[in-house]
This record gives C-alpha cells, structure tokens and sequence, in this order.
C-alpha cells in the first residue's frame, strides 16, 4: 500500500483553501494528499493491531478551517467504557506539511514517518505501534462495545483504506451527522434506512464518497446503504459481514462504480 500511496498521490497538488471557508468547501480540501494517503496506510495498520485487543479506532477528521488534515487515535467510540476519554487520548496523526504523516502523542511529542514511510516501511509502522501498546480493556461488560460487536471491523477498514490509496479522489468519513429534517426534499439516507431510528453525530457508519457516489455502512458490516443508478437509495441481501476480506473491497468499489457499473450481485 505504501508504494502504491507515493504512485497515486506523490503528484497531485496540495487543494488551496479558499479565505472564507465553509463546512462543505472544507470537506472538499485535502492539504498534504500525499501524507493523506499515508495516514490511511497508517491508520490501517493501528486498526489492524490494536482495535480487537485494545479497542483503538483511528477517526478521519475534516477540520473547518484546514479540510482533511488529521486522525484520531481513539477508544471513546470504539468502548462504551472508555466514552469519557479525551478524543485524542492515544494521540493524532497529523496530514499535513513536508514531514506527514507526524504523530503526535498525548503528551505533545511528535513522530515524524514521512521519510520513514519512504524508506522503510516496516519499520515506521513498527515505530507507531511502539508508541500504542496493547493496553486491552478495563473491568466491566463489553458485550455492547464495538471493538466486541466489530469483528469485521479491521477487514473493512482495510478495504476502506485500501481503496481510497488506489483511487485519489475518495474520501471516508466516520463523523456523519445525520439530519432528521429534509434537506432538498429529502431525508438522509441512514435516517430513512434505519426508520427513523439513527439521527444526530453518528460514529458507527462509515461513509466513502467518490466525485459521483456515496455508500454508507455499519462498522460491524451489518447493513448497508448504496445509490441506486435511478438515484434512489437501496440496501444488499448480503452484508459485508458475510463477505470474505477481499469481498468487502469488491462490494465497496462496486457500490462507487470504481470497476464500471454497479454488479448486481452484491443487491
């Protein structure tokens, strides 16, 4: 993935953000594209080790004023035990400037894996993991958390990660806010999907964005919300959670139309 990431994004040129910006502008700049392609590299690999036996999640994170310039290391939506942590409690990867990725640990201490990433990939993200030790789980009942619920969860967060280094242009969101009013005439869509159920900032969706589609699904892989080619939105007979890792890669791409048109298969 991480010669893959200095292929695709190496010569794309950093997005100027416009002097007033808004929430929907921002969501369109992404500062450093490279150091954004590698953070997702990273972020894979935190999940990957640390989700199941420690329950941290990595978040991307659109700020207002700089677009997609960092990532949460955090367990406050991963463990409902952990929901009074600080949202940056197992540190952020920050996106941008010529060192990106730089983690940044609780205490302020940066890592810089930029050039590391380069050079040796191995050992950057042996160098992140250093600094994120398995530190498993507090006493009480975690039946309900995600990082219990979320089995699938690693497997889909790579095959989010590994899409969006293959195709620039994608971008994957976990804070969706989800209105409970029409919004053009419409409702969104995870309001409408879950009868009315889910509504306000959510975590547990994830939402990949191509410049023409988007698709949304659970966490866990349990349901899932894509565009139909009348416009409309449809769900699937089988769920990402029953799909074998490279079944949920092929599901997504086909849900954004990344390898032509939409496969019937997967409704």
């Amino acid at each position: 993935m991480v010669a893959t990431a200095f292929k695709n994004y190496e010569e794309i040129k950093p997005a100027q953000a416009p002097e007033e910006m808004t929430p929907e502008v921002a969501a369109t700049i992404i500062p450093n594209p490279l150091g954004f392609a590698l953070g997702w590299v990273l972020a894979d690999q935190v999940v990957a080790n640390r989700f199941l036996g420690s329950a941290v999640d990595v978040l991307p994170i659109c700020h207002p004023e700089n677009g997609w310039d960092r990532m949460l290391l955090t367990r406050r939506v991963s463990c409902l035990l952990c929901a009074q942590e600080s949202a940056d409690s197992f540190g952020t990867l920050m996106l941008s400037g010529d060192e990106a990725p730089v983690y940044v640990a609780p205490n302020g201490d940066e890592l810089s894996l930029g050039s590391l990433l380069r050079e040796d990939p191995e050992a950057a993200v042996q160098k992140l993991l250093e600094q994120l030790p398995q530190v498993g789980f507090g006493e009480g009942d975690h039946r309900n958390c995600w990082h219990s619920r979320g089995e699938r969860y690693p497997d889909i967060y790579h095959a989010v990660a590994s899409i969006i280094v293959e195709n620039p242009g994608l971008i994957a969101l976990r804070e969706i806010f989800v209105d409970e009013v029409q919004f053009e005439g419409t409702y969104h869509p995870i309001y409408l999907m879950t009868g009315a159920l889910t509504k306000g900032l959510t975590y547990n969706w994830f939402a990949v964005e191509s410049p023409d589609y988007v698709c949304f699904f659970m966490i866990d892989g349990g349901s899932t919300i894509y565009q139909t080619e009348a416009g409309n939105w449809s769900s699937v007979i089988k769920q990402l959670k029953d799909e074998d890792r490279e079944g949920i890669k092929r599901c997504i791409q086909a849900w954004l139309r990344i390898d032509g048109e939409l496969n019937k298969e997967v409704d």
